[in-house]
Parts: C-alpha cells; sequence; structure tokens
C-alpha cells in the first residue's frame, strides 16, 4: 500500500521511521499468517476427506477378503464330502 493510499483511506500522517516500519512489517506478517492458517484448514479438511475415503475402501476390501473366506471354505467342505464319497465308493468297488 503506498504512503498516499494510506494517507488518503486514514486520514493519518504517514510516518517513515523505525516504529513504522515495524507496523507495517506486523500487518504483513498478520496477512501471511491469516493465508498459511487458511492453507493449513484446507489441507486438513482435504486429509480428512482422504481419510474417510481411505477407511470406506478398507471397508469394502474387508468385505470382498470376507466373501472369498466364505467361498473357499464352502469349496473346501465340498471337495471334502466328494473325497468321501469317493472313499466310500472305493470301498463298495473293493468289496464286490
Amino acid at each position: 500500500m503506498s504512503e498516499e493510499t494510506l494517507k488518503a483511506s486514514t486520514g493519518l500522517k504517514v510516518y517513515d521511521d523505525e516504529i513504522a516500519k515495524l507496523g507495517h512489517s506486523i500487518i504483513e506478517m498478520r496477512k501471511h499468517l491469516c493465508e498459511l492458517i487458511k492453507k493449513v484448514f484446507e489441507a486438513s479438511e482435504h486429509i480428512a476427506s482422504s481419510s474417510q475415503e481411505l477407511n470406506a475402501n478398507v471397508e469394502e476390501s474387508s468385505k470382498g477378503t470376507e466373501e472369498t473366506s466364505n467361498a473357499v471354505s464352502t469349496i473346501a467342505n465340498r471337495i471334502e464330502d466328494q473325497v468321501k464319497t469317493v472313499i466310500c465308493a472305493s470301498d463298495i468297488i473293493q468289496e464286490m
């Protein structure tokens, strides 16, 4: 902000000493801190959103794994039943 603009907008006399420079630096620092806080807030919102998506993906993957496990268990039980049937048939054939 130029000296003339500051003088016109505030109606105050503008000084160019160390205190004035310090004041301007504090104003700039405040501005940059506000921008930094805004960016941190936006990043935290993005992280929260990503976390929710990741959680949903993990739950979906877990359900898929459970379904696969159940299917494998069912197949194993059927194979076991077939083995028993084959053994029984083999015993009957040997008795003949």
